[in-house]
């Protein structure tokens, strides 16, 4: 067990290195593809995942959580603003991310390969940082199309046991009965994935470089795989599932009985948690003056942060409430055409709630956050600033690397 553990991890690592190797020339213009856009969207798509199972998903909840997903592309793609500039919104976005794809890989590389938490928290924050700083956009581009393509594979296998065990009518029916995703915290995910996707700078330079067929092409499919492998996930359950329960970790707990099966899940979830943390350490990384050194501080200090709070296991659901309230108020500047990094105002609103969240024992995807979050994003729209930068930092990164 030991031996798939390791080598599928080490393996995981390696491919995503020598992928985004391979890809970072820059004498080649910089290209997103739709398949890339997917890599983006995985750290929304954990967490509302991770949460979604504590109620329960069948086939309406995987839909759900598909279009929860894609909504940080469909509001870059809506605005009229490509990319956000280099300010503290973004900083917070990045780091908050990071952090949240630090817990989900801590946790499930411990769940499913026996190892310590901590050490795969700092395994996959340096993979995802070399990943950034040796492959940059170029690289971090063309490791999203791979890692999609290795989501397929997973997807395949699932539905295909699934099939085996079941039929496709206990999706209709469920066999197994679970609670129930509340309602008020599907709302908080569609409006946290909002906010955040709007101050992500991974996503929106991604979806700048993108053409609009390829934001199309990239919301379909990354919806369609979504909704493909949560079901079959369901399909193999019985209709449903949800954690924590006997029935949900027959599958981890049996992994390791699949020739190869722990093996290819420690390979592909390495990978999955490493390469948007290299997105988004690439985009900070970019240097608009010097594209082929990129600067290290910022991202090697940023994962270092990340590292230490993941570490400190506060959870995944408080890291993303913390966060979403954090980045509203640049949010609702970035609404109303505004500079989110002067949204003071805003800051000032979200830290309030924060602490009143805290005090009340509401730091929970609930009506409290989620009145907090509205309260923010107003406060954020009011206090920014004009916005009349038109050359920002990161614009000039993005376009000195495509050139």
């Amino acid at each position: 067990m030991i031996v798939q553990v390791t080598l599928g991890i080490s393996a995981g690592f390696m491919l995503g290195a020598v992928v985004a190797a391979s890809a970072a020339r820059p004498d080649r213009p910089l290209r997103i593809g739709p398949l890339a856009l997917f890599s983006t969207t995985v750290p929304y798509a954990i967490v509302a995942s991770a949460w979604a199972t504590l109620g329960g998903v069948n086939l309406l909840g995987a839909a759900l959580l598909a279009l929860i997903t894609v909504v940080p592309l469909l509001a870059v793609t809506a605005t009229s603003r490509p990319v956000t500039p280099r300010g503290w919104p973004s900083m917070v976005a990045a780091l908050g991310l990071t952090t949240l794809l630090l817990i989900a890989a801590g946790q499930t590389l411990s769940l499913l390969g026996r190892v310590n938490q901590v050490m795969a928290i700092v395994a996959v924050g340096l993979a995802g940082l070399l990943i950034g700083l040796i492959g940059g956009l170029r690289g971090a581009g063309r490791l999203g199309a791979w890692l999609f393509w290795a989501l397929v594979v997973v997807t395949v296998i699932v539905v295909a046991l699934a099939l085996f065990l079941g039929t496709l009518s206990d999706l209709a029916s469920p066999v197994v009965s679970s609670p129930g995703i509340p309602g008020v915290g599907l709302l908080f995910l569609a409006a946290g994935a909002l906010v955040i996707g709007l101050n992500d700078p991974a996503t929106r330079v991604f979806a700048s470089e993108a053409s609009p067929r390829s934001r199309v092409v990239g919301v379909i499919v990354t919806a369609g795989l979504v909704v493909v492998l949560l079901a079959g996930m369901a399909l193999f359950y019985g209709g449903s599932f949800f954690a924590p329960s006997l029935q949900f970790f027959v599958l981890p707990a049996n992994v390791d009985l699949i020739p190869g099966g722990l093996f290819l899940a420690m390979l592909v979830i390495s990978m999955m948690m490493a390469a948007p943390i290299g997105n988004l350490v690439a985009t900070l990384a970019a240097d608009p003056d010097d594209v082929a050194s990129p600067r290290w501080s910022l991202p090697v200090g940023g994962v270092a942060i990340a590292v230490v709070i993941a570490a400190l296991a506060p959870g995944s659901e408080r890291t993303a409430v913390v966060l979403a309230l954090l980045v509203a108020g640049p949010a609702g500047a970035l609404m109303m055409g505004r500079e989110p990094a002067r949204a003071v105002i805003g800051l000032a609103v979200a830290v309030v709630a924060i602490i009143a969240l805290i005090v009340t024992r509401d730091l929970e995807f609930g009506w409290p956050a989620l009145l907090g979050l509205i309260v923010t994003v107003l406060a954020g729209a009011l206090s920014g600033g004009r916005d009349s930068a038109h050359g920002s930092t990161a614009d000039s990164a993005v376009q000195t690397e495509s050139s």
